[in-house]
């Protein structure tokens, strides 16, 4: 059985795991025994109960599920607000992991009428345009008309944190 925690500093330890496969495989997390979950008005999460000696909150953002579980929907800190539409790159992200094989992120771009528009950030030499055009008319065949990268940004080598995570940045 493999299953997914959810964690952080500010908790010591995990408060919520998802089972990955298996009979109890599951699309959501579910909060160990002692802890409950909340949801602020803009639905970031937030934790209490347990080991907890005060109420945590997060910069996650979550639906929920029920009493206990809860979709994890990505950060409030990586939303992209394109003509009004909210836009979590980490669900965008679980839909092209199939089809790219680089390290990549979604982020946005400033853009006049929409405020921000999305783009495909990728860790890899620019792709030739005959290639980046099928990549682009690809994901608009698969992805809503706003969801879909507008651009295509090329980095040879993604700036991460101590633990190796991805330092995602928004462009101008």
């Amino acid at each position: 059985r493999v299953h997914e925690t959810y964690g952080m500093t500010e908790t010591i330890t995990h408060v919520a795991t998802k089972a990955l496969n298996g009979t109890n495989s599951s699309t959501h997390f579910t909060c160990l025994p002692g802890i409950q979950y909340t949801l602020s008005p803009d639905n970031r999460l937030g934790f209490s109960g347990g080991h907890l000696n005060e109420n945590i909150e997060t910069n996650d953002l979550a639906e929920p599920v029920d009493m206990k579980s809860f979709l994890l929907k990505g950060r409030i800190d990586h939303v992209i607000n394109s003509g009004g539409i909210k836009i979590h790159p980490s669900e965008l992200e679980k839909t092209l992991e199939k089809w790219l094989d680089v390290n990549y992120y979604i982020s946005s771009m400033n853009h006049e009428e929409l405020g921000e528009q999305v783009v495909l950030v990728m860790e890899r030499a620019p792709l030739d345009e005959v290639a980046e055009n099928l990549l682009l008319s690809t994901m608009k065949s698969y992805l809503a008309p706003h969801h879909c990268p507008k651009k295509i940004i090329y980095e040879t080598s993604f700036s991460r944190t101590g633990s190796g995570k991805i330092k995602r940045k928004k462009f101008s």
